[in-house]
């Protein structure tokens, strides 16, 4: 049964975080959206996901994840999925 991240509390999504397996497919989830399917870097054409993260479009996610008071990439990323992709996010990049 999947969970609706919408519903679970911010302990919850903080706990999930410690789960390498959910990290990573939330991750890739973020990739593959953003990157419409290519999974490689914007600039170089690196296609090695480990390498891969995703950026602002006007450079300004540090005062977007202040304003929203998100800690770590996790956490912002399940923000990210559950506002339904916004369009601000540019990826992937390395």
């Amino acid at each position: 049964m999947k969970t609706n991240v919408a519903n679970m509390t911010k302990k919850q999504i903080y706990m999930r975080s410690y789960n390498p397996e959910h990290y990573r497919q939330i991750h890739l989830e973020l990739l593959n959206h953003y990157s419409h399917g290519s999974m490689r870097c914007n600039c170089c054409g690196e296609s090695n996901v480990l390498f891969l993260t995703l950026d602002h479009i006007n450079n300004d996610g540090a005062e977007q994840r202040r304003a929203a008071g998100s800690r770590g990439s996790f956490n912002h990323w399940v923000a990210l999925r559950r506002r339904g992709y916004p369009p601000w996010v540019s990826g992937p990049l390395l």
